[in-house]
């Protein structure tokens, strides 16, 4: 037999939303819902028999935040209309407000990481650029001394056809070994975005399982207290 569609009513919003109120699951998704889940789980808010989930707690949390924020502007725009604060408007309101907190501090987490990416590999080109200024410039302060020890009324001679073609093969060399750190170090980064990324996938199919295993236990004792109450039934019917 599937599973029967878990339906929500006032009663089971209100403890949901307490719940949701109490572990705040916007800091840390989607640990922070599967706790949810998990908590109401074990109290016995959900049927064995009903396919629930982390999932369905976020959704049916975030359908009555978005009606709150619709009755809101309802409200706003007929002033001077006085209505009672019920219990679960003072949820909705208080979770809408951690809610824009933790969208806030994860996109200023997220601009920082941007800045400090960008400014790694601005670093990186700028610790290129002057190690061949500075190879540049000694160059030059070898080629001064060059003619400042150069008798009067004689010209430096100038540099054979090898020993320059020497020089410019090193100045190459140099060149081609900056580009290939600079390059290296964009690899980590992104190789380090491509790891976070898989660390996250893992953490998700963990969470799922984890789940899965939850459930199988609570349907598990079910069975189990089911078996023993019709062990107890049987027995009492054979002492008749």
């Amino acid at each position: 037999m599937p599973p029967k569609m878990f339906r929500f009513n006032e009663e089971r919003d209100l403890c949901l939303l307490r719940e949701t109120r109490c572990i705040n699951p916007f800091t840390n998704p989607p640990k922070g819902w599967i706790e949810v889940f998990e908590n109401l789980l074990f109290s016995g808010f959900f049927p064995a028999d009903c396919s629930a989930s982390q999932r369905t707690c976020r959704q049916r949390v975030e359908l009555l935040m978005g009606q709150f924020e619709r009755l809101k502007k309802i409200r706003l725009a007929s002033s001077g209309i006085e209505e009672e604060i019920l219990e679960k408007d003072k949820l909705l309101e208080e979770l809408l407000e951690l809610r824009d907190e933790a969208l806030r501090e994860t996109k200023e987490a997220a601009g920082e990481k941007k800045n400090t990416d960008a400014e790694l590999g601005r670093l990186i080109r700028d610790q290129a650029m002057q190690a061949m200024v500075s190879e540049e410039k000694a160059d030059a302060i070898d080629d001064a001394t060059c003619s400042s020890t150069t008798p009067k009324g004689k010209k430096r001679k100038r540099l054979s056809g090898l020993a320059e073609s020497e020089e410019w093969t090193q100045y190459m060399q140099r060149r081609e070994e900056d580009r290939k750190m600079i390059k290296q170090k964009e690899l980590e980064l992104r190789q380090m975005e491509l790891d976070h990324a898989k660390q996250r996938e893992e953490e998700d199919r963990r969470e799922r399982a984890e789940i899965r295993r939850l459930q199988a236990e609570r349907e598990e004792r079910d069975r189990e207290e089911r078996t023993k109450m019709m062990e107890m039934m049987l027995q009492a019917l054979s002492k008749k």
